[in-house]
């Protein structure tokens, strides 16, 4: 019995002892907890529905920093995603923040394609349900609508070219929205969401000219 206790003994020790593990080879890496050899063979991590760019995989807990998942849905690019923290008020205000992807490839931000904003409630574009809404004196103006399909449908577009698809993400919420000028002889309460719904009013006999205009920016998340 007391032969068996001692090789428990010594085999736990060794397990604490060991710094490294090793897959396949019996000489880990140095600067590697874990070290995986194999010439016919990968590493499979989780595969996940993402619903969104800020979902968390259990609703009763944040997702750690740094999880890595495989994006096997339709709502955000399919590819590999991991966890952003980003803790304001111990809420985890973090988004999924997908790998080797456009997103890490493409321009961090880029101006808004020109939009004519409607300044009177009789403006024909305003529907109820539409891009383009208003309701107690308030206009609404779904940005990201309109420039995806700005992006997505060009009038023309030069011999070659590839397209602007690679900047229009499936998630409004991969940008982060900015307005950075607005006539304030012309535009009051201005505002805008997370998904990209820009919000105004219009001062009362104002005079639209050349100059009434906002800049807006929009920035991808990192």
């Amino acid at each position: 019995m007391n032969k068996i206790y001692l090789t428990l003994l010594f085999f736990v020790i060794a397990l604490r002892v060991q710094a490294q593990v090793g897959y396949g080879t019996a000489t880990p890496d140095k600067s590697a907890a874990i070290e995986i050899q194999a010439s016919d063979k990968g590493i499979l991590v989780p595969r996940i529905n993402l619903t969104s760019a800020t979902q968390k995989l259990n609703a009763t807990a944040n997702n750690a920093n740094a999880l890595l998942v495989f994006n096997t849905g339709t709502v955000l690019s399919q590819g590999f995603y991991y966890w952003k923290a980003k803790i304001e008020n111990d809420i985890d205000n973090g988004s999924w923040i997908a790998l080797g992807s456009e997103v890490s490839s493409m321009p961090k931000f880029f101006y808004m394609p020109s939009v004519v904003l409607p300044t009177v409630s009789t403006d024909s574009r305003i529907t109820a349900n539409g891009n383009y809404r208003y309701a107690d004196a308030t206009f609404s103006v779904n940005l990201y609508v309109l420039f995806s399909s700005q992006f997505t449908t060009p009038v023309t577009s030069s011999t070659g070219s590839t397209g602007l698809d690679g900047f229009v993400f499936s998630d409004a919420t991969l940008y982060e929205y900015f307005i950075t000028f607005a006539d304030s002889d012309v535009f009051t309460n201005v505002a805008v969401t997370n998904s990209g719904l820009l919000t105004y009013k219009v001062n009362t006999n104002s005079i639209i000219r050349n100059g009434s205009f906002m800049n807006i920016v929009l920035k991808v998340k990192n």
